[in-house]
């Protein structure tokens, strides 16, 4: 699925009328190494400061050829990491973990060898972890633009304007053993399972006990890919909904969806949902856009799903439904209701933490 570029071109002017090809696999010596070169950039010194303290300079400086997304210094500092001494919380084995999460070996992968228009490309880092690419192209031949990402997160920096000769960041960085990509969030992955990774979280203990009270804590076990949309603890208990409470509901009155809507039967990254667009008609005038659509597992009769906004979470009665219009029992959150800086990908799925609480026990009755 990938396309191969064997060669780059880079010429270089120098003072002389003498010009030469530069190409990646055969680099001059002007061109540094990835950890001499992070070494460097101030840009990326907390990551030069993890790939140091995890014994790494020397391989990352070898012979490749590597590609290497790497972290901005704040891309760090969202994660409380400010200082190269704020790693000294990590162990080795973990830090190195993650450093190589970053790390292709074998390839020099540039944005343009990412299929256009195409999701979960998968690619096996050195850390032994998948990483999924992804690419979304607008605009025709003269003024394309694509945008690429890695586990949902932007690759480079890249401008709003529909100019293919307008793009800008800092991506497809040649350095001598391979190249680089910025990125503005650290990559993160669990060798978890989902309702493992939840557990271990004391922020989610009211989904957890939810969860398991309306019978769906076995079906995350298995080892298909879920995607979970999670309100933290205080945005329940707002409501009223404690784990308490919550386990004392009588699961014959409130219907299954008053936890189910939280699930979906399918792994997406939210950039992935640019690949999806589908527009509902809802009454002979009237469409609804959205991104995703799944009805809820055990309580089919309601359905969850994304709007056109990427931001808006919400459920409603199935549509259609005889009787029912679409914002007939619909119920949302707000606007910008997912963090995109709290996403985590996991073993088997993915969970993004949402900015609100979609159901109330007074919504739910069973029919």
């Amino acid at each position: 699925m990938t396309r191969y570029i064997l060669s780059i071109c880079v010429i270089l002017s120098a003072a002389s009328c003498d010009k030469r090809d530069i190409r990646l696999d055969n680099p001059n010596d002007k061109l540094r190494p990835f950890a001499e070169f992070m070494q460097n950039n101030y840009a990326y010194s907390l990551f030069h400061a993890a790939i140091e303290k995890a014994g790494l300079t020397e391989e990352l400086n070898g012979p490749g050829p590597f590609t290497v997304w790497a972290p901005t210094n704040e891309a760090f500092n969202r994660l409380g990491i400010n200082r190269p001494e704020d790693f000294e919380a990590f162990g080795v084995d973990s830090l190195r973990q993650l450093v190589l999460y970053h790390v292709l070996r074998g390839r020099a992968l540039e944005i343009e060898d990412i299929p256009e228009n195409s999701a979960n490309n998968r690619y096996t880092t050195e850390s032994g972890a998948d990483v999924w690419l992804a690419r979304f192209d607008t605009g025709n031949r003269l003024t394309r633009m694509f945008r690429p990402y890695i586990n949902g997160i932007m690759i480079g920096q890249w401008s709003n304007r529909v100019n293919s000769n307008e793009h800008y960041g800092r991506h497809n960085i040649h350095v001598a053993n391979g190249i680089l990509h910025e990125i503005g969030n650290v990559l993160r992955y669990d060798n978890v399972p989902v309702r493992d990774w939840l557990e271990n979280h004391e922020d989610y203990q009211v989904l957890v006990a939810g969860l398991k009270h309306f019978g769906y804590w076995e079906l995350l076990a298995d080892d298909k890919q879920w995607t979970i949309v999670a309100p933290v603890d205080s945005l329940f208990e707002q409501e009223g909904m404690t784990v308490e409470t919550v386990s004392a509901l009588d699961t014959s009155v409130y219907g299954k969806r008053l936890f189910g809507a939280y699930i979906f039967p399918v792994r997406f990254f939210m950039s992935d949902l640019r690949l999806y667009l589908f527009a509902m008609r809802v009454t002979s005038t009237r469409t609804v856009d959205l991104r995703i659509y799944t009805p809820i597992i055990g309580d089919e009769n309601f359905s969850n799903g994304i709007l056109n906004n990427y931001s808006t979470f919400f459920v409603n009665r199935t549509f259609p439904s005889s009787g029912y219009g679409w914002d007939d029992d619909t119920y949302s959150t707000p606007n910008n209701a997912f963090d995109r800086d709290q996403s985590h990908l996991v073993r088997n799925g993915i969970i993004h933490r949402l900015d609100g609480v979609a159901l109330l026990p007074g919504q739910v009755f069973n029919d």
